[in-house]
């Protein structure tokens, strides 16, 4: 037990080194994902501001453009 508890670190550290770019891409699509979301609730917040509706903007109707 204590012999496993000792070489855990070393394990996830040599996991980490082995594997730096997939921690790294990882680190980039949650980053990416974070910002589209944010910049999304910011132009919607726009959007209410300006007195459009959302689902008119987002899902606007077929009809109109036929």
């Amino acid at each position: 037990m204590q012999n496993t508890i000792k070489a855990m670190p070393s394990k996830v550290m040599n996991h980490v080194r082995t594997h730096k770019a997939a921690y790294v891409a990882g680190a980039v699509a949650v980053a990416a994902i974070a910002l589209q979301q944010r910049n999304r609730k910011e132009f919607d917040k726009f959007l209410i501001s300006k007195g459009i509706d959302l689902d008119e903007y987002y899902t606007p109707d077929e009809t109109l453009a036929n």
